[in-house]
């Protein structure tokens, strides 16, 4: 996967605010120190999407999951319905699982 940089088109800070105008400005740079850290991370899981998601900041496929489904889903991502406790996937199917802004909500 080739992660997208900080300043690259994929993490456009200003195409997030236009896209996503009532979304909270710190949201995209609590997911900065994250996108710069999944390096050569093939196949990501995003557990808590939420309303926007590690999809929207990537140049590559996520697979995402929450407890609701989200209004749209960003290009290259695949929702799945899911708890994060009870995942529907086999071990190891993933390089990286990431959940940001999870813990308040267990």
């Amino acid at each position: 996967m080739r992660v997208a940089a900080p300043g690259s088109p994929a993490f456009d800070l200003a195409r997030i605010r236009r896209e996503f105008p009532a979304l909270d400005a710190d949201v995209p740079l609590r997911y900065r120190p994250i996108v710069e850290r999944l390096g050569d991370a093939r196949r990501v899981l995003e557990i808590g999407r939420g309303h926007v998601g590690l999809a929207h900041l990537l140049a590559a496929p996520v697979v995402t999951c929450d407890l609701a489904r989200p209004g749209s889903v960003a290009l290259g991502e695949t929702f799945v319905l899911a708890t994060g406790t009870a995942l529907p996937f086999r071990g190891s199917s993933f390089d990286a699982v990431v959940a940001v802004d999870v813990l308040e909500h267990v």
